[in-house]
């Protein structure tokens, strides 16, 4: 006979914070010790919460091109997605770790190995053991 356990899971329905990096996992941070406070073990935030899913930005792209304010749209896109692993994740690590909980959440996360200017939507598994973490980019 197997014994039955009960796991508290918090899901987090906050908003993302668009070009807003260090607000975004500041909210990550604070939101986890929250839902640790009221007994969850495990934390789960929406796609792309560090780092803003774009769903109604187009970048200034048409076929055949992007205007140069879609360049520069994209650049600032770029430069607050999160490299992993990188501080970003170091910060949330110790956060999982100092609450003892368990999260996932999805990323925005620069291609800083290959291209330099590819951007993955990357979810991000974060074990209460600081520096525990897994990542799948797709």
């Amino acid at each position: 006979m197997t014994e039955s356990r009960t796991v508290r899971v918090a899901v987090v329905q906050a908003a993302s914070a668009l070009f807003q990096r260090d607000t975004a996992v500041d909210t990550v941070c604070r939101t986890t010790a929250e839902a640790a406070g009221e007994g969850a073990r495990l934390v789960l935030f929406p796609e792309a919460y560090v780092g803003g899913y774009p769903w109604a930005l187009a970048f200034g792209t048409a076929v055949g091109g992007r205007t140069e304010a879609g360049r520069r749209v994209w650049a600032r896109y770029w430069s607050e997605a999160i490299t992993v692993p990188g501080p970003e994740i170091e910060q949330m690590s110790a956060a999982a770790a100092e609450a003892g909980v368990h999260f996932c959440m999805g990323v925005v996360e620069r291609d800083s190995t290959y291209s330099g200017g590819t951007l993955f939507c990357t979810l991000v598994y974060i074990g209460p053991t600081e520096r525990s973490w897994a990542s799948t980019a797709s």
